[in-house]
């Protein structure tokens, strides 16, 4: 027969549905906030994807691991964390439970996560690969190391090297990753619905948005930390980096929700 509706409620965006059937009583765990698992995974997957193509294409690292850090412990850390404070989605509870056997995360919703990693990805590859041709004129880090080792013996303005013009790129980047992730953590809300569903529901959202771009501009702007520690460079990245930079951002936004027409075909 089937199950009653659901009235026990989990942490975390998860619902327990419990039935009586053959066999005794089952248990089974939803994740009502499908989101929480796709931007905790998709951010790991897009760090691994975006060195791993700078080493393909034999580019300069797009960031260094304390810029890696920073990104996952830091500015992707607490929409992360808000992404399990999404409010139920409306009538959750009147479904049909899945099989016991079944996993939470399903091969269409691991196709989803890879798919937005890889899309980020791109977008903050083109943020990259745009700043490097525009600002050092050549993609090929060897090519690179041999320009700023050629400019430091001949004695160059710093603020006129390719070291200086690379430290921009790398920052451009970092401004386009940080837009990214912070849109992504609207669309990861759901693999389906429109980003503009709900969009103001989770308050904890709102709150954890606004501190992951105070953390952005803290670490591109502050003197100390842009200069001795992060290697960033905002201050002097220019209206054409910062307007590639966060249209790398809306960007990946665009595309994400775009490829929710695909993820709504597997699921019908």
């Amino acid at each position: 027969p089937p199950p009653p509706p659901c009235t026990t409620g989990g942490p975390v965006g998860i619902t327990y549905r419990r039935w009586d059937g053959v066999g005794g009583t089952g248990v089974e765990a939803l994740l009502d906030s499908e989101g929480y698992a796709s931007g905790v995974a998709s951010a790991t997957v897009t760090e691994v994807l975006q060195i791993f193509a700078c080493v393909v294409a034999e580019m300069p690292i797009m960031r260094s691991p304390i810029q890696i850090l920073y990104l996952i412990l830091v500015t992707d850390l607490a929409p992360s964390i808000a992404l399990g404070m999404e409010p139920g989605q409306p009538g959750i509870l009147k479904e049909y439970p899945r099989p016991k056997q079944q996993a939470i995360v399903l091969p269409w919703m691991w196709q989803g996560i890879v798919a937005n990693g890889a899309i980020l990805t791109v977008c903050a590859m083109m943020v990259y690969t745009y700043c490097l041709w525009t600002w050092c004129g050549t993609l090929s880090s060897t090519e690179i190391t041999t320009m700023i080792k050629a400019e430091e013996a001949a004695g160059y303005d710093y603020e006129a090297s390719t070291s200086y013009n690379l430290m921009r790129a790398r920052t451009a980047a970092f401004v386009c990753v940080v837009w990214c992730e912070n849109f992504r953590a609207y669309t990861s809300r759901s693999f389906d619905r429109w980003v503009c569903e709900g969009l103001l529901d989770n308050v904890a959202m709102q709150k954890a948005i606004f501190m992951a771009q105070c953390a952005l501009y803290f670490v591109i702007l502050t003197p100390v930390v842009r200069d001795d520690v992060m290697n960033l460079e905002g201050q002097r990245l220019g209206v054409e980096g910062w307007v590639i930079g966060i249209s790398g951002g809306v960007l990946c936004l665009a595309v994400c929700e775009l490829y929710k027409l695909v993820t709504r075909a597997q699921i019908a």
